[in-house]
């Protein structure tokens, strides 16, 4: 269905973009999207994206307009989709884009405590090194970037973020 369509396309209420964009058509994305208006796009077409680990899909986005930020219906940015799953090629695109660092989800959860969360220490040095501000993340129930990091048990993350906090 991809290879006979226009962009128009549906299926399973999604966009035929969509299933383009988790398939890792890069081209058909660029084609598809050249003059698109982005507030008409499901954003789960770059959410999509970055969870399947498409980042000439995710740049061929960017240079076509998408947002960095672009939220899905929970909140979810794409740089937060990156932490989640480990996709930090992905997550060095959106950041050198302008993502938003520090920006959470419906939750309160941003990239940093996801990948604190995960024990990602290539992720948070990621994060850190472009400027995240530690004093500006917190979960709802207080929980800051290092409380996170003590219950992880994570002394690398904890090292580095101690370096940061000084």
């Amino acid at each position: 269905m991809i290879e006979h369509s226009d962009g128009d396309d549906r299926l399973y209420d999604k966009s035929i973009i969509y299933y383009a964009a988790i398939r890792g058509d890069a081209s058909k994305i660029a084609e598809w999207t050249e003059d698109a208006d982005w507030s008409d796009l499901d954003p789960e077409i770059m959410s999509g994206a970055v969870i399947a680990g498409h980042p000439d899909v995710v740049s061929a986005l960017l240079e076509s307009g998408a947002s960095p930020d672009w939220q899905d219906a929970t909140g979810m940015t794409p740089l937060l989709a990156a932490a989640s799953c480990k996709r930090h090629e992905i997550m060095t695109l959106l950041i050198q884009a302008g993502a938003d660092l520090q920006k959470p989800n419906e939750d309160g959860l941003d990239p940093m405590l996801q990948a604190i969360t995960l024990r990602d220490g290539k992720a948070v040095k990621l994060l850190l090194d472009a400027g995240f501000d530690l004093h500006q993340s917190e979960l709802e129930n207080g929980y800051t970037p290092m409380d996170v990091a003590l219950m992880a048990e994570d002394e690398q993350v904890i090292d580095r973020l101690s370096e940061h906090l000084r």
